[in-house]
């Protein structure tokens, strides 16, 4: 048998289950203030594109990384670029090649041309050498609210820095401010 509850006792029973539900749900809608730290941005790669090239020409390539002094003298380390480990894409004359070189068979993030060095390509089948420097950056940061239960914090605080502009062997190459993915041109 269900006891019943004067009229005036129902409602302040469920105002106070109401009143609970929102002080539950406070912490988990607002962020406390402690809750915010600044998280740098990352560096965001850059992509060559190789026009007018057959595959087999551009399927191996090595990919050098120097101090960013544009003197290219000499090599921090270098990287094989090959598939399977590299996406390559073929869309007309023109194959994008998304690196992530690869050392023991394992991608590593440090084979990606980014900011902070100057950069070497080289093709072996045409023996050539493609010169990457002066890449600019605009170093960002963004905040983040941590302990929000209800939020991948990785999610919230993902961004990218900014590269305004870089020099392609002896030519300057500008970037729009709305680019989210960076990619250089290399002609035959």
């Amino acid at each position: 048998m269900q006891r019943l509850l004067p009229p005036g006792c129902q409602q302040k029973n469920a105002f106070m289950r109401h009143r609970l539900l929102l002080l539950l749900a406070f912490p988990a809608l607002f962020p406390f203030p402690g809750c915010v730290r600044e998280q740098p941005c990352f560096n965001r790669a850059i992509n060559p594109s190789f026009v007018g090239f057959a595959l087999t020409e551009v399927d191996t390539l090595i990919l050098r990384r120097f101090p960013a002094n544009g003197s290219f003298s000499v090599a921090i380390d270098s990287f094989m670029v090959f598939a399977p480990y590299s996406q390559y894409q073929v869309a007309n004359d023109t194959i994008n090649v998304n690196i992530q070189a690869g050392v023991d068979s394992l991608p590593l993030f440090t084979g990606q041309i980014q900011t902070g060095y100057d950069w070497q390509i080289y093709i072996p089948t045409v023996n050539r050498v493609i010169s990457i420097s002066h890449i600019g950056s605009e170093s960002r940061s963004v905040k983040c609210h941590t302990g929000f239960p209800l939020v991948d914090d990785k999610v919230v605080c993902s961004c990218g820095n900014l590269i305004p502009s870089l020099q392609l062997d002896s030519t300057q190459v500008l970037f729009s401010d709305t680019t989210t993915q960076y990619r250089i041109y290399i002609h035959r």
